[in-house]
């Protein structure tokens, strides 16, 4: 698997074996969630935490093993930053 996220004061990019994606997620920058939470309706804004993501991805794991090479995540915003998350 491989995230990535690049915005003008950030560029990440990380290649994480699938049994650590958990720790990866816990590794997103808290700017990053907030920008991105910033442009979300309250009631949605609250759900995007690094603990729900990690939530969805456990409970996801096996069926998302059988889609090698799939993105299941691409965000882009107007001013370019990108989240991308590819298995």
């Amino acid at each position: 698997m491989k995230i990535v996220i690049k915005s003008d004061k950030t560029n990440l990019s990380m290649p994480v074996p699938m049994n650590m994606a958990a720790f990866a997620i816990k590794k997103i920058p808290d700017t990053v969630l907030e920008r991105f939470r910033a442009k979300l309706p309250a009631e949605y804004a609250k759900a995007l935490c690094k603990e729900n993501l990690i939530f969805i991805f456990e409970t996801c794991r096996p069926e998302l093993e059988k889609f090698k090479g799939l993105e299941v995540v691409n965000a882009r915003k107007e001013d370019g930053t990108l989240v991308s998350i590819v298995l």
